[in-house]
Formats: C-alpha cells, structure tokens, sequence
C-alpha cells in the first residue's frame, strides 16, 4: 500500500526539524524585538536621572551671583557647589541654607530644590521649585515633576511633564517624553 507523501519518511523529518528552528527562531526574535521597544518604568526614570545626574548641569559658576568682598570660596553658595560636585548632598543643602536672603534669586530656588529631592525631601523639593519665576528652559517642570513622582502625586506629575515639553528649551523634552510614556 502506497503512502500519501511521495516524500521519503527521513526527509520528512528532517523538513518538520527545519520548520521547528525556524519557528523558533522568529519567536525569539519577536521577543527580543519587543523588549528592546519597551520603556523603562517611571521609578526607573526618577533612579537613572538622579544617578547619572551631572553637577555642572544643575549648579554652575554663572548661576553663583555673590558680589560680597569675601572670596568665591567662602560664599555659601559657592561651597554648595563644591560639595554638589563631589555629591556630598547633604553637606550641599546645609551650605544652600546659609546664603543671604538677599543672595536668593531663581538660580538659588533651582538649585535647593534639587538638593531636596536628591535628599529624599520631595515635598520640600516642590515648595523651592515653586518659588522660582523663570523656568530654566523646562528645567524647573522637569523637577518638579520628579518631586511631584516622588510623592506619589501622579496627576501634578503629568502636568508638569507636559510643560517641560512645550518649554523652550530641548534639553528636557526627550526625558520628559519617556517618562508619560512610561507613567502610560
């Protein structure tokens, strides 16, 4: 009695092992496609900013605006910065306290709020960020939302991620898209 497959049963075999590879292959291929397309999570973002965050890019020389007669380095702005840069943030927002009230300007406000989430502190974080009347190019809303993250408080953060979108400055825009991407 004849077969129905002309094919002899070792061919056919190896034909049906060549389907399960190549199979097996797209399916692991799908599956790497797609995980490399996901995004991080919002916590993720928050943890990734903060620890590769760059000093020079927060408090810098030209945001220093202490015209008193003592030298750069014993303004308490100016060793806020050093201890920033060393990531001392703690010994950072102990020197910011001290700055003159007549010393504190929208550089200041920045900076301390900064120095608060970078010190667990993202209410207190908010309350400085607020103060400020310019937007540091979409910086302050790019804080602001970290902070309002780190409390919790979803809504607020959306808000101010859709503001660091629209602020003039490029710089927080990309960081700003992944993370509502990643809020959902």
């Amino acid at each position: 009695m004849a077969t129905i497959s002309d094919t002899p049963p070792a061919r056919q075999s190896w034909k049906n092992e060549w389907a399960i590879m190549a199979g097996l292959a797209l399916v692991l291929a799908a599956g790497a496609w797609w995980r490399s397309g996901t995004e991080p999570s919002a916590e993720g973002l928050l943890a990734e900013h903060l620890a590769t965050l760059d000093p020079a890019t927060i408090i810098t020389p030209d945001s220093i605006q202490d015209n008193s007669a003592a030298p750069a380095a014993e303004s308490p702005h100016e060793q806020a910065r050093i201890l920033f840069q060393n990531k001392q943030y703690k010994a950072a927002l102990q020197a910011m306290k001290a700055v003159p009230a007549h010393r504190k300007n929208d550089a200041y406000f920045y900076e301390l709020g900064v120095l608060y989430l970078l010190n667990r502190r993202p209410a207190k974080a908010v309350a400085a960020l607020q103060r400020m009347e310019n937007n540091c190019e979409g910086g302050k809303y790019w804080y602001l939302a970290l902070s309002y993250h780190a409390l919790g408080e979803q809504d607020y953060c959306r808000e101010e991620l859709f503001r660091a979108l629209h602020a003039p400055g490029r710089a927080w825009r990309r960081k700003a898209r992944r993370m509502l991407k990643a809020l959902g």
